[in-house]
């Protein structure tokens, strides 16, 4: 490999942008027009061309006969400069991304009311823009920031906040869901008022989305002070599975708290009807989450699709 001396040329002292008004100068012959073509005065013009003759150690234009000329330096420049800024253009601006050029696969993570409620737009936009993706969905529960920090899934959507180490991620807000209770229609509290005294009273059903034992209604009155740091709401059964919800609420008399979108999906066609949360309406902002350091993989580059 040929040995690159630093030494010969004085590199670090070298404006790049001398190069671009080189070669708007090499182009104009005209130290005014060029400074026109550039929104440049004329003395601004005028010392970057007395510091290009210095960086060249030439004259690079001279007057001939009421005119300007090249140079025969000035010459071999001109022919030179335009690969050579269209590099460092190009070196600058990175790779670009063409979506219709990848191939691989985009690995998503996300609980299945998020998912039904948001990907069904986006897969169909997929396949417009990068048909040679390949869209994989993981909706197993865990940890929602698990996969992006361990680089197995480009992006987490999810309604949960990641914890202060997790600070690092990037975020996009997408949409706020609200939450209800889902119940047989033959429940006693289905045609009742849901006082607070009721609902604390009322069994419950959680599906798991963390991996660990977090029931959002008890956590919401427990901040609010309508239960005590060591009582608890009665969760008789936890599934991870949102697949058996409506099954489960339907020949039972146990309660989700599930999202609106979701809830009203399965209310249809079944014996099962939601209401309004006693304690109040909840929304949870849902968010696209994806990491700050997730390298290339055989998508060929990093950043969100749209």
């Amino acid at each position: 490999m040929q040995n690159l001396n630093m030494h010969a040329v004085n590199m670090p002292g070298i404006d790049l942008n001398l190069l671009f008004v080189l070669k708007v100068l090499l182009e104009q012959r005209h130290v005014s027009k060029a400074a026109q073509a550039l929104a440049m005065s004329q003395p601004s013009m005028s010392r970057a061309l007395s510091r290009l003759r210095d960086t060249f150690s030439d004259d690079l234009l001279v007057r001939s006969q009421g005119s300007y000329v090249l140079t025969p330096r000035a010459e071999q420049l001109q022919s030179e400069l335009s690969p050579l800024l269209e590099g460092v253009e190009q070196l600058l601006r990175g790779p670009q991304f063409d979506p219709a050029l990848c191939k691989g696969s985009l690995r998503i993570f996300g609980m299945v009311p998020q998912i039904n409620r948001l990907l069904p737009p986006f897969i169909q936009r997929l396949a417009e823009l990068a048909p040679g993706v390949q869209l994989e969905i993981d909706s197993t529960p865990q940890d929602n920031f698990a996969g992006l920090e361990q680089g197995q899934v480009h992006f987490a959507i999810s309604a949960q906040q990641p914890e202060s180490g997790q600070s690092q991620l990037h975020r996009m807000a997408l949409c706020e869901l609200e939450f209800c209770l889902l119940m047989s229609k033959q429940h006693p509290l289905a045609d009742q008022p849901l006082t607070l005294d009721r609902f604390m009273s009322a069994r419950f059903a959680e599906v798991q989305t963390r991996g660990t034992n977090f029931f959002f209604p008890e956590f919401t009155l427990k901040e609010r002070g309508h239960l005590t740091k060591h009582q608890a709401l009665d969760v008789a059964l936890r599934t991870t599975s949102f697949a058996s919800v409506a099954a489960i609420a339907e020949s039972s008399d146990l309660i989700f708290h599930l999202p609106v979108p979701f809830a009203e999906e399965l209310c249809r066609g079944r014996q099962l009807c939601t209401k309004a949360i006693c304690s109040g309406q909840v929304k949870l902002a849902t968010v696209l989450y994806s990491s700050q350091y997730l390298r290339s993989d055989s998508l060929g580059v990093s950043p969100p699709l749209y």
